[in-house]
């Protein structure tokens, strides 16, 4: 292995899923009766998990919406992960130049997204770490040690993320 092991966050990161989330938070919206919010009101409530986005593009006083627009969220964005997401400038090249560098990626978005993700950009990783691989999730530590146990005589490695 030439260098430290790198291992990426995925959105915000390497992919930019904006698009694709605010779709899947105006499908809950729309579950509820309520008209569409913008990519800018959704964005500062991405990388915080799906019960403070819906929290923040839900208005207050419904009577217990939450069960209703998580299930329409995970149901649009399942079918929809990849229609406005698109990888970050540089990220397309990374993986094509990776050569012998160890790579993987460790994410808080659920693997029932990531690995299809991963899979329709046509990127490899050495090991992906989704936020259901354990009950930890960043910033604890756990994912990211759990993704260099596979790495082999290294103590060190370097994390890229957006926040």
């Amino acid at each position: 292995m030439v260098g430290p092991p790198i291992l990426f966050d995925l959105d915000g990161t390497l992919l930019d899923t904006l698009g694709d989330l605010a779709d899947a938070a105006n499908a809950a919206r729309a579950a509820l009766g309520l008209p569409p919010v913008t990519d800018a009101a959704v964005a500062p409530h991405i990388g915080w998990g799906l019960g403070h986005l819906l929290s923040h593009v839900l208005p207050e006083g419904l009577e217990d919406p939450l069960p209703t627009a998580r299930a329409a969220f995970m149901a649009y964005y399942a079918d929809h992960l990849l229609v406005r997401s698109t990888p970050y400038p540089g990220a397309e090249e990374l993986m094509r130049r990776r050569r012998e560098r160890f790579l993987g990626v460790v994410t808080n978005k659920p693997s029932r997204f990531v690995n299809p993700i991963l899979a329709g950009l046509g990127w490899r990783f050495d090991v992906v770490v989704a936020g259901d691989t354990l009950s930890q999730r960043k910033p604890d530590p756990g994912p990211l040690l759990h993704a260099l146990e596979g790495v082999d005589g290294r103590d060190d490695a370097i994390f890229v993320g957006d926040s």
